[in-house]
């Protein structure tokens, strides 16, 4: 049956492990489209047929005079979006915004990292050996900071920036704070069934589990200016090994901060 469907939809290569719901999630869309589309054609054929000019002549002004059934199917309908947007949408964005989904053992061994996005172009930033980020304000942000962390601050001087290229670990949880410095932008991994929006002065997280090792392209989701299609970056999934020696290689943020977008 899932071949069936993957014949029928087929999707982008996954490498989330969370990314099979989210699938799951969007052939059941699809489905309950179909079957509004084929209720809706139904009804629109039926309706030239019954009310075609050789069985109604004339048009009638009064309309319906028992409106209890579209009544009826109208609150229905938004009795339903209501359940849909209370029960469903708004519990699962908090789920995936708070990472609640993640067992206490995958928090432990989650990996944190700040995605900056700026027109046109995808920064990262990671935690040094400390595992803590430095102190980030707004008040901070200037074109030689476009992160706005506080450069005397102890425990940001190990954090260190990766443009263009996200590097992380495979069968990791990872959290990935998305932000913006400009306009608002989309943080978009088909791969990873990921798309999160990057929104000027706000942090918003998202996560995924890469299970796949390999390298995936990053775009922006989000109509962002002139060269919006151009704004592409690289997730390249390595080993726990190879990301334990890529870390230790790099340089801390004071020697990265400064040239990040020049």
């Amino acid at each position: 049956m899932n071949e069936l469907v993957n014949k029928l939809l087929p999707m982008p290569e996954l490498a989330n492990e969370a990314g099979k719901d989210i699938d799951g999630l969007i052939y059941v869309i699809h489905g309950f489209m179909a079957v509004l589309f084929i209720g809706w054609l139904i009804y629109y054929v039926t309706a030239l047929v019954k009310f075609r000019r050789v069985e109604s002549p004339k048009a009638s002004y009064t309309g319906v005079k028992n409106k209890k059934i579209s009544t009826l199917l109208e609150t229905g309908v938004v009795i339903a979006e209501v359940v849909i947007l209370v029960f469903i949408a708004l519990p699962g964005w908090y789920l995936m915004a708070s990472g609640d989904r993640l067992t206490e053992d995958q928090r432990k061994e989650a990996i944190e990292v700040h995605v900056n996005a700026q027109q046109f172009a995808w920064g990262f930033r990671y935690a040094g050996e400390d595992g803590v980020f430095g102190t980030q304000k707004t008040s901070l942000v200037t074109v030689n900071n476009p992160w706005g962390y506080d450069p005397e601050d102890p425990r940001g001087q190990d954090d260190f920036i990766n443009t263009g290229e996200l590097i992380i670990p495979v069968d990791t949880p990872i959290i990935a704070h998305c932000r913006s410095m400009d306009v608002i932008h989309s943080f978009s991994l088909k791969s990873m069934r990921v798309c999160q929006d990057c929104i000027p002065g706000i942090s918003i997280p998202t996560y995924f589990v890469p299970n796949k090792i390999g390298r995936y392209t990053i775009t922006c989701a989000q109509l962002c200016g002139g060269s919006h299609y151009a704004m592409r970056g690289v997730v390249n999934v390595v080993s726990k090994e190879e990301f334990a020696d890529w870390k230790k290689s790099k340089a801390p943020a004071s020697a990265n901060v400064l040239s990040e977008f020049e």
